[in-house]
């Protein structure tokens, strides 16, 4: 029987050639070798063993070619770290969900993987209300020591995870790729954030590029590491929807944002309300839910806002969660919408005062939009 330490490492050597056909197969391996050095050098694959036909070649090959201990070096030069789920520092949580990891690779906190969490997903193509939400939600989780975990994608993922870092709180990325080959390659400056103040980690062995069905397997893990899962914004068939499902299963509070009816977007969380998700307006809602005080800081977060002029008001009544163009909001200032006639000096300064304020955002190609 081998040692502790090689044994890690001839884990990892199988997982790098099964990848994750070898979660089911992990334990019956231990209990029938009794150590993973055992099993590696016990020569021919057992007939016994229920592997398919091309895995059964994958690994019979592999234990020909590959020298764990050299793959462990390449690992360590990459400052690639790895844990089995027989490890004391292994997520508790992580154990009770189905197709349990048996290794994960990462970088960064490991002590986080058991950390009071709350998973945030949603759209990759959001709203500036999704993302401005988002990352309001997400922060005031964080400044209450809440993980914030999501899977380091564009949109949703990546407001949940820059949200976290904005109140130098800590955040979880799981990786639907190669602890070592980051996706989207935009996010490569946020990865690196991450793996700084909080912690990234993969199922998938190094150097596995993304692939498409990669994600709804991850998503399992996104749920199970939290205390419940936060949709912000969804389209009606989402992979978020799948990881709300995946925390139904696992018995985790689901949690929706609500946005107008008239998006596509709200229709995946606005259904889930209707099945019995949560309503969320700003984080109390979830922190009451997983135990944690509320945050005083956090109630009547819009009346804490500078107010409003008369002028102001109207001009609000025509900017909504949809982004609206400027021509818009000329047209109806030409039409005698008196927004800001002798409060400012005209349409755009009002604009700019909304923004300042924090009632509007302006986005890309002259549009704003309510936040």
């Amino acid at each position: 029987m081998g040692n502790g330490r090689l044994d890690r490492i001839y884990a990892a050597a199988l997982h790098l050639l099964l990848g994750l056909d070898l979660n089911p197969l992990f334990d019956d391996i231990l209990s029938r070798w009794g150590s993973f050095e055992d099993f590696w050098k016990a020569g021919a694959v057992p007939g016994g063993l229920p592997l398919g036909p091309k895995a059964r070649e994958r690994l019979e090959t592999g234990k020909k070619q590959l020298n764990p201990e050299r793959m462990a070096e390449r690992y360590e030069k990459k400052g690639i770290r790895y844990i089995t789920k027989l490890e004391s520092e292994f997520s508790k949580q992580l154990l009770t969900i189905y197709n349990v990891p048996c290794i994960l690779y990462y970088h960064g906190r490991l002590s986080l993987l058991n950390a009071t969490s709350v998973a945030v997903v949603g759209s990759r193509k959001p709203t500036p209300y999704g993302v401005a939400q988002c990352g309001q939600i997400s922060a005031q989780l964080s400044k209450r020591g809440v993980c914030v975990v999501s899977g380091l994608a564009a949109g949703i993922d990546a407001a949940a995870h820059k949200g976290a870092l904005t109140e130098k709180g800590s955040t979880i990325a799981v990786l639907g790729s190669g602890i070592d080959q980051i996706y989207p390659r935009q996010n490569r400056l946020l990865f690196r954030e991450v793996c700084e103040s909080g912690l990234t980690v993969s199922e998938f062995p190094p150097e596995t590029q993304a692939q498409p069905w990669h994600f709804p397997i991850r998503n399992r893990i996104i749920s199970g590491l939290a205390e419940g899962v936060l949709v912000v914004e969804a389209q009606a068939r989402s992979g978020s929807l799948i990881t709300a499902d995946h925390a139904l299963e696992q018995n985790k509070e689901v949690f929706a944002l609500p946005g107008p009816v008239s998006s596509a977007l709200s229709v995946g969380p606005l259904r889930l309300i209707q099945q019995g998700a949560k309503l969320v307006v700003n984080a109390n809602d979830i922190l009451e839910e997983i135990g944690i005080p509320p945050d005083e800081a956090n109630q009547g977060a819009e009346e804490q806002r500078p107010p409003l002029s008369d002028g102001e008001k109207q001009l609000m009544r025509r900017i909504g969660y949809e982004p609206v163009h400027i021509d818009y909001l000329l047209k109806w200032e030409d039409a005698g919408g008196k927004g800001s006639a002798g409060q400012g000096g005209g349409l755009f300064a009002m604009l700019m005062e909304l923004e300042w304020k924090g009632w509007i955002q302006s986005v890309p190609g002259n549009y704003y939009v309510r936040v």
